[in-house]
């Protein structure tokens, strides 16, 4: 079964439960490469992207993590998840 398959099968509920998993245990790379995945059949989800940018900051890219919080503030300026990233 193809990565995108499984992705397909599985709820958003379980994947938010495996998204911040990964991110206690310092998993980030399994964070960000979940994330990518998600974001490339559900474009517009605000939260992954939010877990998405923790992700790249853990892996030392804070750089990129900004740029998609910024760009997530933009989209939805009352996101709050993505301020409070910002301001960390």
């Amino acid at each position: 079964m193809k990565a995108s398959q499984t992705l397909k099968s599985i709820s958003r509920e379980r994947l938010f439960l495996l998204l911040r998993t990964a991110l206690s245990t310092q998993s980030y790379r399994f964070a960000r490469q979940a994330s990518l995945l998600w974001l490339s059949a559900y474009s517009g989800d605000l939260e992954v992207g939010c877990i998405l940018a923790q992700a790249l900051s853990g892996e030392g890219k804070r750089e990129q993590a900004i740029k998609i919080l910024e760009r997530l503030v933009e989209v939805d300026p009352e996101f709050s998840e993505a301020h409070d990233a910002l301001c960390k």
